[in-house]
């Protein structure tokens, strides 16, 4: 079982008038537990804070809504305000938002409808990593995601038996079997944006669901591959870090909700849905062995061999 979606949800009251300076919040990862009606499953927690702050800003009597992001994904946030009194502002609510890397928008501009009174509102967002835009390159090549010379069974892929991967997010993914230990690599240049290495357990129970070490690294055409099920603290790239392909990100482990020690990878992009919310889908993807490139669709019960020496 791997992670799902991971959507950030704040509601915030503000009351304005002309004594209003400075609010800063700074946004927390919560992450809700999405029913499996809806097709998404369940979460997995992170550990550390995504570094994204909200700021209304008193600029010329006004209030700006103001997102910084000062990670290295881009980040989709949705908007909507609620019980507004006496409440204007410079954009259409429900809002919503792309903050690339490392950037900052002024998301809107809120004043009072009647500058004699004073006003209040209740503002809600969700945010999600990723571009929803993103496509992802149907000539893009991953490398198996281990050490060359290594070959291990693919448990679990698409066209098999499905046993964990039932939701939408993990629908292409594979499960490479491997004894913990194993040096993980990265299967396609990209930049780190995740790293989790806290976890020390790992079994089939779904009440570690949230709870397995893993790196995720964003490609250049705006999708995210996942490396999950890491050892606890044998995870050695930072998030900002650009990697290329056979780079070792860390080592294999069995944390989480895991039967046995494996290596889960999945590729995904973020898709917007119609409520605004973000949603991760995993994208079919083909991995390559040799010199030249021998392409293939993983699929259950075979043997994968890492085979890239000149």
């Amino acid at each position: 079982m791997t992670n799902a979606l991971a959507i950030h949800c704040h509601t915030i009251r503000f009351l304005g008038d002309s004594r209003s300076r400075l609010v800063t919040l700074v946004l927390r990862l919560l992450l809700v537990t999405l029913v499996a009606s809806q097709g998404i499953g369940q979460t997995l927690a992170a550990a550390n804070d995504y570094p994204l702050q909200v700021a209304i800003e008193k600029t010329e009597g006004r209030d700006q809504f103001v997102a910084y992001n000062r990670g290295a994904a881009p980040v989709f946030i949705s908007a909507s305000l609620s019980e507004p009194i006496n409440t204007a502002s410079d954009r259409r609510w429900p809002l919503q938002v792309l903050v690339p890397p490392k950037q900052s928008r002024v998301l809107a501009t809120l004043f009072a409808a009647d500058p004699r009174s004073s006003y209040r509102f209740e503002y809600h967002y969700v945010f999600s990593i990723g571009d929803p835009s993103a496509v992802h390159d149907p000539h893009a090549l991953y490398r198996l995601p281990f050490a060359d010379g290594l070959a291990f069974p693919a448990a679990q892929a698409h066209g098999g038996k499905i046993t964990t991967h039932t939701a939408l997010n993990s629908t292409y993914a594979v499960d490479i079997t491997m004894p913990i230990g194993t040096p993980v690599v990265a299967a396609r240049p990209g930049t780190v944006i995740e790293v989790e290495q806290s976890y020390r357990e790992g079994r089939f129970d779904p009440s570690l669901a949230e709870k397995a070490n893993r790196v995720v690294i964003l490609h250049a055409d705006g999708t995210m591959a996942e490396y999950v099920h890491l050892s606890f603290g044998r995870v050695f790239v930072t998030p900002g870090q650009t990697v290329s392909a056979g780079h070792r990100l860390g080592e294999s482990g069995n944390t989480g909700y895991s039967s046995e020690p494996h290596l889960h990878f999945a590729v995904v992009r973020n898709s917007a849905l119609p409520d605004g919310r973000g949603q991760h889908i995993s994208v079919p993807f083909l991995f390559y062995v040799g010199n030249p490139p021998e392409t293939f669709v993983p699929h259950q019960g075979q043997r994968l061999t890492a085979h890239y020496l000149r």
